[in-house]
């Protein structure tokens, strides 16, 4: 693994809009060049049997056809404040 340079730890600190001294530069660079380390470590792992995954539960999305047409008589509340008229969605004017 390639060694982190000042000089990336200043502009990466730019990007990020920090401000870092040149004491804070070295304490940056072993921190992220341990973490870099340990993200390396996991292209060791075999993963040569393992089945793509998706998802963490068997839950799958459950969709409708959005269709206003459907519902001709549509309202929220009694102030109407949406409602299907000709096939448009109207609302109240919000500004």
């Amino acid at each position: 693994m390639s060694k982190i340079t000042d000089e990336e730890i200043l502009k990466i600190a730019n990007l990020a809009r920090i401000k870092i001294n040149s004491d804070d530069v070295k304490k940056f660079r072993d921190s992220i060049e341990e973490i870099l380390e340990y993200v390396d470590n996991l292209s060791e792992v075999d993963t040569s049997n393992v089945d793509p995954f998706f998802s963490l539960n068997d839950l799958s999305n459950s969709f409708r056809e959005d269709d206003p047409r459907k519902n001709t008589d549509f309202t929220i509340n009694d102030d109407n404040f949406i409602s299907l008229k000709n096939g448009y969605i109207k609302v109240n004017k919000v500004l």
